[in-house]
């Protein structure tokens, strides 16, 4: 009998983002092998990846600086880093390990409008 699948969500789906403020992301599991919703602090891996749509690249920020994405469960990112105009594709890629040795992977992505809003 195999595994069911990692249930993967970024919360708030897809967003705009502000240029000019930080922005933060948060990802959760469910894991429906075990028939508890958990966070993805608990036992699994995770990498989040940005695509820049318009530049078809990575995101990077306006040095031309590949924008960092710490390997977490929530991805914090500093004001101006994103450019703004551009969609971004975010995608949350998470694994986990069980003890038998498989290992199952699930993905979650959103979009991303970056716009430059004079806030505050």
């Amino acid at each position: 009998m195999g595994l069911e699948p990692l249930h993967i969500s970024i919360d708030g789906g897809d967003q705009m983002v502000t240029y000019n403020l930080p922005s933060k992301f948060s990802g959760k599991a469910s894991d429906p092998n075990v028939n508890a919703t958990l966070d993805l602090a608990s036992s699994y891996s995770y990498n989040w990846v940005c695509t820049d749509i318009v530049a078809r690249d990575d995101c990077k920020n306006y040095n031309g600086d590949v924008i960092p994405f710490p390997a977490n469960y929530t991805a914090e990112v500093g004001a101006a880093q994103f450019i703004p105009y551009h969609t971004c594709l975010l995608k949350l890629i998470t694994k986990k390990a069980y003890s038998n040795g498989v290992v199952s992977e699930a993905s979650s992505q959103i979009y991303l409008s970056i716009i430059d809003v004079n806030i505050g």
